[in-house]
């Protein structure tokens, strides 16, 4: 398993990645509703201002497996925030601890090297059990929910869960 930091070179292996997620329902978009650039902005802004760890395939072919990625928020006011977290797990690379391997080495980094990083911000709609009890076993708190937030294929409406992680070294 080879795990490195991200490059633009990375866009389209990850709108691949992202795609195949989102055809299994693993995000809350459509795979047609993820262009190329959203995925190149998202990249950008994480490469420049916060992180994005990628996970290689180890077969050594030019696929990604597994991504997180995150950026400070705009606002002067909330620069200690890494919001609009992503964590994508390629299925048939699921439930072998990848994503779990790629947030804590996330965690692990801002807590060891950034401490003006005070807290992670992320989403996660509310059906889907498994991100909400990794990111509960990795320190992250529920700090509310956004009812009807996301319209599932089958017209339901679903609350988003806002979760945020606070690093114990942030320096107040």
């Amino acid at each position: 398993m080879h795990i490195r930091m991200a490059t633009e070179l990375d866009a389209q292996p990850l709108l691949r990645l992202l795609r195949t997620v989102a055809s299994g329902g693993g995000l809350p978009r459509l795979p047609d509703e993820i262009a190329f650039t959203d995925v190149e902005t998202a990249l950008r802004k994480s490469l420049h201002n916060g992180f994005c760890l990628v996970m290689d395939h180890p077969e050594g072919v030019d696929e990604r497996v597994a991504c997180v990625l995150c950026h400070r928020a705009q606002a002067d006011q909330n620069k200690h925030i890494l919001c609009d977290l992503l964590l994508a797990v390629h299925p048939a690379f699921q439930h072998q601890k990848r994503g779990r391997t790629l947030m804590t080495i996330l965690l692990e980094e801002i807590a060891l090297h950034h401490p003006t990083v005070g807290k992670v911000e992320l989403m996660v709609r509310e059906d889907n059990a498994p991100a909400l009890a990794l990111y509960a076993s990795l320190g992250f708190q529920i700090e509310g929910r956004l009812e009807m937030r996301a319209r599932t294929a089958e017209a339901t409406y679903l609350a988003e869960i806002v979760m945020s992680w606070q690093n114990p070294n942030f320096e107040f």
